[in-house]
């Protein structure tokens, strides 16, 4: 099922012509790294620390998950640190806890249609309570945001279809909850902090 017939295109892969009782690990193992290209190379995707980092850190998330918030915060750090300059993180908004996560997801992408994804990112994990759409704007506006388009956007078709196809991602990755990372290629399930990232730090540089 295709999302975009714009931005997705069907393609096959080599275990295609191996039938899948065979072998089916390698299917399994192919289909993941088809997928993860696939996010890599979808422009409509953000990227925070280096753009062009040889070691892709992939975060599946909801603004409004704990660990998730744990998650971002380090990772924050992790890219602006001297030993993470190799790591190109891409979060994937992943709302899952309702209403309230798809909002706050929309107003995040919508900040940036005006640059500031990556502020607004930081901005919402780093603030205390819920945020209803009041609350976003004003914390949008806080950061130098036209507080109409910043609306405007967040309720576009555009934005809406784009929490869409990051859905589908997660759907073909059999990604049932959050967070859920992919670390150069490889599934890490769960929160990515601690040893656990600084492990991940060590292993960007020999990249």
């Amino acid at each position: 099922e295709k999302f975009n017939n714009e931005l997705e295109t069907w393609v096959e892969i080599p275990s295609d012509v191996i039938p899948f009782n065979e072998r089916p690990w390698m299917k399994s193992a192919e289909v993941t790294d088809e997928l993860v290209k696939q996010i890599i190379d979808d422009k409509t995707n953000y990227s925070l620390g280096n753009k062009k980092g040889k070691f892709v850190i992939i975060e599946f998330f909801d603004h409004q998950c704990g660990w998730c918030k744990k998650t971002n915060a380090e990772m924050h750090k992790a890219v602006a640190s001297a030993e993470g300059k190799n790591i190109r993180w891409i979060p994937i908004d992943t709302p899952i806890f309702g209403e309230a996560s798809q909002t706050i997801a929309r107003f995040v992408l919508a900040a940036g249609k005006q640059g500031k994804y990556a502020e607004m990112h930081t901005a919402v994990g780093e603030a205390k309570g819920k945020l209803d759409e009041a609350g976003l704007i004003a914390l949008g506006k806080k950061l130098g945001l036209n507080g109409d388009k910043l609306k405007k956007d967040a309720d576009s078709k555009e934005i809406r279809g784009k929490l869409e196809a990051n859905q589908k991602y997660a759907k073909k990755l059999n990604i049932n909850g959050v967070p859920m990372l992919i670390v150069d290629g490889k599934i890490n399930p769960g929160a990515l902090f601690g040893e656990k990232l600084q492990e991940a730090v060590k292993a960007s540089q020999a990249k």
